[in-house]
């Protein structure tokens, strides 16, 4: 068995109107063994996008089908990873505002044990007392129990043994208890779903209960005679199987007792009973009875009802198990045979002494159905898959093995007689848990794309004659520029998706009346102008951005001398609604606008110029729902802009110095400063832009010299990945 791995939380046919996705926000990722090692896989198809974080390769799907793959973690570090991660859809195949269908398939694997090992690798010995251990049992928790026979005695007719005694190891393998009271050859062994451990004591003719601490709770002796084997079901009923007088078979034992939890006998078992030697019971609760004098196994119904009677090629059966598809395996000591039996009762296969079987003394099955072969006569342990074929064979340690177990991690302990040892080996099979989820995302509009293409261009303005003009960039480079047409009297205050059909317009202000006006842009062309509206005196056009979840650009004021900020909401280029956010605290003025927790919705940077403090608003709804203290700038940084420099799906801060012109940036996680990451300095050159110039996911830096030059700082994971000269503008032509 491996662990069991489980993914919850993600959810199916999720439609959202986000501009970004964080697919795997609430997933949960659980492994039956806490620090095991597991590894993840994404794939994802979409006609638009990539999935983003610090951790993955950034690229852009244009069609088809991408996959990503996670590197070996714990299932924790997994889980938080997985929630971080953001599926940004770009917009190179479709315009911005389109949705985006995105089918995410996420499988998350073991592997420790991806690939099932030769030989399971041997973990542990437990030796600590142990003393010609005969019998095993394991409980919930993970504690190993031994039966000890005890010390050997040679007499003229063989070997007796005394001090027999019970010993509790705890998962780490600590000896943390040792049980003797009544305890006389204890053949059989079985736990409780409460941890306690029952003993048959085959000399005493009783079974013991002993609690998970150790103490004798009770003794159960009514219709017992010298036990053989122990089960326990679901309900806390214990089934002891009662040998037989050899001199007089007939006249007391073979049968089976059942007792309930309270230690009442509730039941006797004897139809066709002779000389059990072995019990199981299968996942709907009957038993199975292996008897060795008529080489039989019974099955019997809850009720008691004998239903079944398995006898094909049984010969002195010695060993019985059932695995969880309820297929019946039965161990011939004297023939070295294992026969296998479907859940309706028919012999479906047989392993034999050829692979090695000799004399099986002992039988387990782990969750992944493999079957496990204690070989008394030639001191191994094999392994044989779910097909029957031998995949591994265990000898490390193993000397006259009598008793396997196997505990809810999934390892095999092997009791070997001889050697007085218990031996632990970790088992290994694939595993993996798959789930997949659908989202609908529609794309944010790239700031300052004039085209739709999903690349950030140049705006330009005249600064005295008012003219505006473009450079249209594609990967980086300068593509081709245009004269967009005069606003005279006008200033550009902003662009934004003004319309919702994926391309930005541009914002202005009347430098004498405040009106607002935008021209709305389609394919790098102004498609038409309209006025807006003009805002109340004293207010001030602060920023643009989606602060709700809608698919158009807001416009952002404040009050200068109040703090108030509010918003309006656009709808085709008008305005559809004014909303009050709130006020500023003093001193603090609105520096810029970005996505700082990754969930699609801008949210609200603040400075104050005296202190240096930054705070930020987090915005849903057009109302704050969250406001940081962010950090203090150090002396002399100016902000310069905001942008997504490493990919993650949360826009960061961008500073420079106004001496040196050194440029550093904060990462922001969920609205709070994470760290900080020297970028650079270009002597002469300060930074006049952010935006998506190559179009390839993280935010790239625009920077300008004293003469017009103006080159471009393309971004990987928070680095410089290439740089590059653009192109020099005419004089008196002003980036926006």
């Amino acid at each position: 068995m491996d662990p069991t791995i489980t993914i919850s939380g993600l959810t199916t046919g999720d439609t959202t109107t986000r501009v970004s996705a964080r697919p795997f926000a609430s997933v949960a990722v659980t492994d039956s063994i806490p620090n095991d090692l597991v590894s993840a896989t994404i794939s994802f198809a979409a006609a638009d996008g990539m999935l983003s974080d610090p951790g993955l390769s950034a690229g852009v799907v244009n069609a088809g089908t991408v996959t990503y793959a996670l590197a070996a973690t714990t299932p924790s570090a997994l889980q938080a990873e997985l929630r971080g991660l953001v599926f940004k859809a770009a917009t190179q195949g479709a315009p911005a505002g389109t949705p985006v269908s995105t089918t995410f398939d996420l499988t998350v694997s073991d592997v420790t044990r991806l690939t099932p090992v030769a030989t399971p690798t041997l973990v542990a010995t437990l030796s600590d007392g142990v003393n010609h251990p005969y019998s095993l049992a394991t409980d919930a928790a993970g504690d190993v129990f031994v039966g000890n026979f005890g010390d050997e005695v040679r007499v003229f007719f063989g070997y007796l043994y005394q001090n027999s005694n019970i010993e509790k190891f705890s998962p780490t393998g600590a000896l943390v208890a040792t049980m003797s009271s009544g305890v006389n050859y204890p053949e059989a062994l079985a736990t409780d779903a409460a941890g306690d451990v029952f003993v048959a004591n085959n000399v005493n003719s009783t079974v013991e209960e002993f609690d998970a601490s150790g103490t004798l709770v009770a003794t159960l002796s009514n219709g017992i005679y010298r036990p053989t084997a122990l089960v326990t079901d679901a309900v806390g009923d214990v089934f002891i199987a009662n040998d037989s007088d050899s001199a007089y078979p007939h006249q007391q034992g073979n049968t089976v007792e059942e007792f309930n939890a309270s230690g009442a006998l509730v039941a006797t078992i004897s139809n066709g009973v002779f000389y059990p030697t072995a019990l199981a019971i299968d996942a709907v609760g009957d038993l199975f009875v292996l008897n060795s004098g008529n080489d039989t196994v019974e099955e019997f119904n809850t009720s008691g009802a004998l239903v079944t009677t398995l006898s094909d090629g049984i010969n002195y059966p010695d060993a019985l198990t059932i695995d969880a598809a309820g297929d019946v395996f039965v161990a011939d000591y004297e023939t070295s045979m294992i026969e296998k039996f479907n859940a309706s009762g028919a012999r479906v296969a047989e392993i034999s002494w050829e692979v090695g079987v000799s004399a099986p003394s002992a039988l387990a099955t782990d969750a992944a159905g493999d079957l496990f072969v204690a070989n008394y006569g030639n001191n191994t342990v094999e392994e044989f898959n779910a097909s029957g074929a031998l995949v591994a064979t265990l000898s490390s340690g193993v000397n006259k093995p009598t008793s396997l177990a196997i505990d809810g991690a999934g390892d095999l302990f092997v009791a070997n007689f001889s050697g007085s040892t218990i031996e632990e080996f970790k088992i290994g099979h694939p595993t993996s848990a798959s789930v997949t989820s659908t989202n609908t995302v529609i794309p944010a509009s790239i700031a300052d794309d004039f085209t739709g293409n999903g690349t950030s261009d140049i705006l330009f303005q005249n600064s005295s004659s008012g003219l505006v003009s473009e450079w249209l960039m594609s990967n980086g480079s300068f593509s081709s520029g245009a004269v967009l047409g005069p606003a005279a009297g006008y200033n550009v205050v902003g662009t934004g998706d003004f319309n919702g059909d994926g391309t930005s317009d541009i914002l202005f202000r009347n430098a004498s009346s405040g009106a607002l006006v935008d021209w709305t842009m389609n394919n790098g062309a102004i498609s038409g102008g309209k006025g807006v509206a003009t805002p109340e005196a004293g207010y001030s056009v602060a920023g643009v951005g989606r602060f709700n979840s809608g698919a158009t650009s807001e416009i952002l004021f404040q009050n200068a001398s109040t703090g108030d900020v509010v918003d309006w909401t656009m709808n085709n280029g008008t305005v559809a609604s004014a909303n009050y956010i709130g006020a500023a605290a003093a001193g603090y003025a609105i520096v810029d606008v970005g996505d700082f927790n990754g969930d699609g919705t801008s949210d609200i940077l603040f400075e104050n110029s005296a202190t240096g403090d930054i705070s930020d608003w987090i915005m849903n709804n057009d109302a704050v729902v969250a406001a940081h203290y962010v950090g203090t700038a150090s002396a002399g940084y100016d902000i310069v802009g905001v942008g997504d420099f490493n990919g993650d799906g949360t826009d960061d801060i961008l500073f420079q110095s106004q001496s040196t012109g050194a440029v550093i940036d904060w990462t922001l996680d969920n609205g709070v400063q994470s760290s900080d990451r020297y970028l650079g300095a270009v002597a002469g050159y300060d930074v006049v832009g952010v935006g998506a110039y190559t179009g390839r996911g993280a935010s790239d830096i625009l920077l300008q010299n004293g003469s017009g030059q103006i080159g471009e700082w393309m971004m990987s994971n928070n680095v410089v990945a290439f740089s590059q000269l653009v192109s020099t503008p005419i004089l008196g032509w002003n980036i926006f």
